[in-house]
């Protein structure tokens, strides 16, 4: 008898357990769920636009991805001060076919891999810029 009744505790606490268990999991799910929709409206707003030129630009704040089109001649992209933009990070891409190249030039003295520019040469070829919030680098 003392055994029937020890096996009948043992299972009524895993049951126990199991829905405690289950419980825990529905509240870390809904938690994960308004987690999840916080995030998106926070980010609905959010739009990276994708920006032609064809002459020297000054990016913005805004800008996001860069085309250069540099078939009228070379063109420079200058990138804005690192202090008011640390962590921010542009994607800038040569379109056309022709010789002429695309810079990317550092604000002032501020460097781009330890050094003051880089250079697009060829078709499609492309670069995306970051900040440690002391120099540009390329990834």
């Amino acid at each position: 008898m003392k055994i029937r009744l020890f096996i009948f505790v043992s299972v009524c606490c895993c049951c126990l357990v199991a829905t405690e268990s289950l419980y825990a999991k529905k509240q870390t799910r809904n938690d994960f769920t308004g987690r999840r929709q916080y995030i998106a409206n926070l980010f609905s707003d959010l739009k990276m636009t994708t920006t032609e030129k064809s002459g020297d630009y000054t990016l913005t704040s805004t800008d996001s991805f860069m085309l250069g089109d540099a078939t009228s001649g070379g063109i420079t992209f200058t990138l804005p001060a690192i202090a008011d933009n640390v962590g921010r990070v542009y994607h800038i891409k040569k379109k056309d076919i022709t010789g002429n190249t695309v810079t990317v030039d550092g604000n002032g003295s501020e460097t781009i891999d330890d050094g003051l520019t880089a250079v697009l040469t060829m078709q499609y070829e492309s670069i995306s810029i970051t900040n440690d919030s002391v120099q540009w680098w390329i990834f």
